[in-house]
């Protein structure tokens, strides 16, 4: 016979909840530590896997992508001011994906007056302040550092070391950290910073399947470094590597530029053999259909009248 405390709702959903962190937690083989650190104390996330204390959603969220949980499945935790916050930031990612910068930026600070004295919340805020510091016609690179620091420092002040040390991160922390070596301005750092970033990714994807939008874009830059830098190679290998995994996902996202640079990397290597030619000319032609679907032709007429004359194609009208 249940006793009638156990049977009250909110007693139910606090179990509910707890435990299904700690099922997903063990069975995945994550220590409290791992997944809690910087976001609350041990004894906090005891207390919520034992049914005796209610998790926010944005703790929730986070401590869930650092189990590579998907996001999605954070719904069933959302009631009263949770579910109100959650249609929040879905609506500014929705903008953001539509490019429709001034109403996100006007969400935000809808954001920020109803949620900034929470600590996670205002790692979301930071992080997307940031963004739009990037898409700006004349983006200042070092406001955008700023505001990536404030959002890592919140959970995350000791970064690089986590990374070498190979701590669980979660998506918005890792997309913090790709940003935050692309504002590096010594080329050879950034590489290094890369390289480092990149036996990071290889040993999450060891231990489970892993695909977010951080990995992604920062293959993205990853390559576009390499290329900065003269190895072509190894810029190819990247891109090779990023474009797979685009294929892999629903998401365009950057696959235009990752053919593009797969092509001057292809030019940069100075080879002249026939097959190569195609190659290039394949990884161009890519770029442009790929560019001109999604953005439209007019975006990448230099583009077109590229391929044109150095490779002596004709475009069928």
């Amino acid at each position: 016979m249940h006793n009638e405390k156990d049977m009250n709702p909110v007693r139910l959903y606090k179990n509910m909840v707890g435990d299904y962190l700690k099922r997903n937690r063990e069975m995945r083989g994550y220590t409290q530590f791992e997944v809690c650190d910087g976001i609350c104390s041990v004894s906090t996330l005891s207390r919520i896997e034992a049914g005796e204390e209610v998790i926010s959603f944005p703790m929730a969220e986070v401590i869930m992508s650092r189990m590579e949980i998907e996001l999605s499945e954070c719904e069933f935790f959302l009631a009263g001011e949770d579910s109100s916050m959650y249609e929040r930031r879905e609506e500014i990612k929705l903008l953001f994906e539509k490019e429709e910068y001034e109403k996100a930026k006007e969400c935000l600070e809808v954001y920020w007056n109803e949620y900034g004295t929470k600590d996670i919340c205002r790692q979301f805020f930071y992080f997307w302040s940031a963004v739009l510091e990037e898409r700006k016609l004349q983006p200042d690179r070092k406001k955008k550092k700023e505001l990536l620091l404030k959002a890592i420092e919140i959970t995350v002040p000791d970064y690089l070391n986590k990374l070498e040390n190979k701590a669980l991160l979660s998506s918005i922390e890792l997309e913090c950290v790709v940003e935050l070596i692309s504002c590096e301005e010594d080329l050879n750092k950034k590489e290094q910073r890369y390289e480092e970033f990149y036996t990071y990714f290889r040993w999450k994807q060891s231990r489970e399947s892993f695909f977010p939008v951080a990995y992604r874009k920062f293959l993205k830059y990853y390559a576009e470094c390499l290329y900065e830098n003269k190895k072509y190679d190894q810029c190819i290998r990247i891109c090779d590597e990023a474009i797979t995994e685009l294929y892999g996902t629903s998401k365009e996202e950057n696959r235009w530029h990752l053919f593009y640079r797969r092509a001057k990397a292809r030019e940069g290597r100075g080879r002249k053999e026939e097959e190569e030619k195609k190659l290039c000319l394949s990884d161009l032609l890519a770029a442009y259909y790929v560019s001109s679907f999604y953005y439209g032709e007019e975006k990448m007429e230099s583009l077109k009248k590229y391929i044109e004359e150095e490779y002596e194609w004709q475009f069928i009208s």
